[in-house]
C-alpha cells in the first residue's frame, strides 16, 4: 500500500511539472513560459500546431521539426516566413481581454506600431464616403518626482486649452486634442497603459543643452529595411523648469509624435516656426504644419485601413523614412504628401 501511495505522489508531481511546462513532452525543459498574465498564473494556448523551441520550429501535432531559425533572440519571436503568427502571447494581453493575446497592434500591424504597448491614440471620424472629417489626438500624461504634485497637475490641465486647441484645416477637417495630466507619486514606466506617458520632475539640475527631454525608443525597421523614428513614453523635467508650463507642453508634443523645429547649434527657430511651441521658447502656439502632420499621417492610415477608427501611435509622424523632417510649410506639405512605410 505504501508503494502505491508513493507512486501516486510521484505521478501527481510529474503531471504538475508537465502542466507548468508544455514543452517537457518534447524533452525541452530549460524554457521560460510566457503567459498573458505576466507570470501571475500559468496559461497555455494549445491550439497552435507550430511552435518555436530555441532555434527549432516544431509541429506539435506530428512531433516533427518543420524548419530552423538562425538565432534564438527576441527578434525571432515573430517569423513571418515560417509561421504567420506570434509564438508567444502579448505580455500586456490581459489588459485587452476582448482580443487574442497573440494579436499584434489591434490586428492592424501596418497602422499600429506597438513595440511595448505605450503610446498616444488617434481617433478619426469619417463621412459616408470614407473621408476624414474629424481627428482627435488623446493621451494621459502622468507627472511624478520631486517637483510634481496634484496642484501642478491641476495647473497644467487648466492651461491645456491655451495650447492644445481645435483647428479646422483642409475642407473643414476638425483636429482636436484630449490631453490629461495626472499626478502619481509612485508610478513607473512599467505601469503605463495604452495612451499613457510619464514626465518625471527630477531634482537634478539641467544644462544649457538639456533642460528637459523625452527618452526616445530605438528606431524600428520596416520589412524592406526602412527606418521608422520612434518617440518615447517617458521624459524628464529638470529642476529649473518645474514651473515652466511651456516646457511640459513642448515635451508633451514629442509624446504625440512631433519633432523639434529649431537649430541644434543655437536653438534659433526654423523658418515658419518663429511663433511655434516646437521652435520658439515660451511660445504657446501649435502651428498649422503640425496640424497638417497629424492629418497627413492619419490620412495615410485611413487609406490602408478605411474601417479602423482608433489608431495607436508610437512613431514620430513628421519625419520621412530617411529621417528627414517633412517640408516646413503647409503648401510644401501638400505638394509632398506623407509616404506611410509598408
Amino acid at each position: 500500500m505504501k508503494r502505491i501511495t508513493n507512486l501516486l505522489i510521484a505521478l501527481s508531481i510529474g503531471c504538475s511539472l508537465s502542466a507548468q511546462n508544455p514543452f517537457a513532452q518534447y524533452s525541452y525543459t530549460k524554457v521560460r513560459v510566457a503567459t498573458a498574465s505576466n507570470g501571475g498564473y500559468n496559461e497555455f494556448f494549445d491550439n497552435d500546431s507550430l511552435m518555436q523551441i530555441g532555434t527549432v520550429i516544431l509541429n506539435t501535432n506530428t512531433g516533427k521539426i518543420v524548419s530552423f531559425v538562425q538565432s534564438d533572440t527576441s527578434a525571432n519571436l515573430y517569423q513571418p516566413q515560417l509561421v504567420s503568427r506570434w509564438v508567444s502571447p502579448d505580455p500586456h494581453g490581459e489588459k485587452y481581454n476582448t482580443m487574442s493575446p497573440y494579436i499584434y497592434g489591434f490586428n492592424s500591424p501596418l497602422n499600429v506600431i506597438d513595440p511595448d504597448g505605450r503610446d498616444c491614440v488617434f481617433t478619426i471620424e469619417r463621412d459616408k464616403d470614407g473621408k476624414i472629417t474629424g481627428l482627435k489626438i488623446s493621451s494621459t500624461i502622468y507627472i511624478t518626482g520631486a517637483g510634481a504634485n496634484q496642484k501642478r497637475a491641476d495647473a497644467l490641465n487648466k492651461g491645456v486649452g491655451s495650447i492644445f486647441k481645435s483647428s479646422n484645416i483642409q475642407s473643414n477637417v476638425n483636429v482636436s486634442f484630449d490631453i490629461n495630466y495626472k499626478y502619481s507619486e509612485g508610478i513607473q514606466s512599467k505601469d503605463l497603459k495604452a495612451g499613457e506617458n510619464m514626465l518625471s520632475f527630477t531634482s537634478k539640475e539641467g544644462t544649457d543643452d538639456d533642460r528637459s527631454h523625452i527618452t526616445e525608443r530605438m528606431p524600428e525597421l520596416t520589412s524592406d529595411g526602412r527606418k521608422i523614428e520612434m518617440t518615447g513614453n517617458t521624459g524628464q523635467i529638470y529642476k529649473e523648469n518645474w514651473e515652466s508650463d511651456y516646457t511640459v507642453y513642448h515635451e508633451s508634443m514629442h509624446f504625440l509624435g512631433i519633432s523639434d523645429r529649431y537649430s541644434n547649434n543655437n536653438r534659433a527657430p526654423n523658418l515658419y516656426f518663429q511663433n511655434d511651441v516646437m521652435g520658439s521658447y515660451n511660445s504657446y502656439n501649435i502651428g498649422d504644419t503640425h496640424y497638417q502632420s497629424f492629418l497627413n499621417y492619419n490620412r495615410a492610415l485611413n487609406n490602408l485601413y478605411p474601417r479602423e477608427k482608433r489608431f495607436i501611435n508610437t512613431s514620430i509622424i513628421d519625419k520621412t523614412p530617411a529621417g528627414d523632417l517633412y517640408p516646413e510649410s503647409e503648401k510644401q506639405m501638400q505638394q509632398n504628401p506623407i509616404i506611410f512605410p509598408k
